[in-house]
């Protein structure tokens, strides 16, 4: 008995192929960061800042969510580039400033279109069975020259770009994994003023717009140990009461910009107060939302103004809102850790 004992020990451990040893706790996973990107546009310029400021702090996210000129964000961000060579993009994008006045200058968009982005259509013999005003082959192009897929799908930065199903009227949602051109295309696929995008026989519009892919729950799901995501918002929370049709429209189209969002945000808000009060603490994780706000009023042209003076003024702005709000925050951690240690 004494001798078969070792050899049956023996045989179990070949056949495991692991020598028995004892459990050690594993160390608690270090904690994940969000960023997430909506859509505006030529605002899109002011996320760029962000993006810099963040850079500059030492923040790096390991979730990107991007909808519409968010997800050509979210992509450069993914695939690693430096917020100089992001700027470097945007500059590229811009429409040389003009002599034109100042409202002619707003509206230069409707008669050349931009050059990298959009450009207008001419056949306005087929006008009554338009589907959109601008054609979008310019940015596709784009997008092909400055990203590389290869690169964004190795990416250990997890990518998310939403956008909508015009048939279905269900959510898509594009990864690392699965992400081409024409996704991001069909992210910023504005209805009426773009065409919507086709990819492997589905028809896309812009998920933004729709507003029906709540981003939040996206970069939360994406990753059990997010716990700070920054958020950037390019629509102001409160407006002034429109005036006149435009007005109405341009208010029309913020409000739904905004819903979701916002609705997404109090929900947030809702579930992190009930985890505090101990009520869901085993089901649901407290996240700390960072909110970075674009103040100014929101104008259909202000999303298709590309000049070199309104790109360059939004990503110095986006830089210098959230340096301000990231040295606030530093400042209010300290306070609390000096409150802290005076307490023990």
């Amino acid at each position: 008995m004494t001798a078969r004992g070792p050899r049956q020990l023996d045989s179990f451990r070949l056949s495991d192929k692991k020598p028995l040893r004892t459990t050690k706790s594993r160390k608690p996973a270090p904690p994940v960061t969000a960023l997430v990107l909506s859509g505006g546009g030529a605002r899109g310029a002011y996320e760029c800042g962000v993006y810099a400021s963040l850079y500059e702090h030492g923040i790096r996210p390991n979730v990107v969510v991007g909808t519409s000129v968010g997800a050509i964000n979210a992509v450069a961000i993914a695939e690693g580039m430096t917020p100089d060579k992001l700027k470097e993009i945007w500059l590229n994008l811009a429409q040389p400033d003009s002599w034109l006045p100042w409202r002619l200058k707003k509206a230069r968009p409707f008669v050349g279109g931009v050059e990298d982005v959009f450009k207008n259509r001419y056949d306005v013999w087929n006008f009554f069975q338009w589907n959109h005003l601008f054609e979008t082959n310019p940015l596709l192009e784009t997008v092909n020259k400055y990203f590389d897929v290869e690169k964004i799908r190795k990416s250990k930065v997890k990518l998310f770009v939403t956008a909508v199903d015009v048939v279905s009227g269900e959510s898509s949602i594009f990864t690392n994994r699965n992400i081409m051109p024409e996704h991001v295309l069909a992210s910023a696929s504005i209805p009426i003023a773009f065409p919507w995008t086709e990819v492997d026989g589905r028809i896309y519009w812009d998920g933004g717009l729709l507003a029906n892919i709540p981003p939040l729950k996206t970069a939360i799901d994406a990753d059990r140990r997010v716990r700070d995501i920054y958020l950037v918002k390019l629509f102001p929370k409160l407006s002034k009461r429109p005036n006149g049709l435009l007005e109405c429209i341009d208010r029309t189209i913020e409000i739904v910009l905004q819903g979701v969002l916002n609705n997404d945000i109090r929900q947030l808000e809702f579930i992190n107060e009930l985890i505090r009060k101990g009520v869901m603490k085993s089901v649901y994780r407290e996240i700390n939302l960072h909110t970075i706000e674009f103040h100014e009023p929101f104008t259909i042209l202000s999303i298709l103004d590309f000049s070199e003076e309104h790109v360059e003024r939004l990503i110095s702005q986006g830089k210098q809102d959230t340096d301000r709000y990231l040295n606030r925050l530093d400042q209010s951690r300290e306070r609390k850790g000096r409150s802290k240690a005076a307490r023990a």
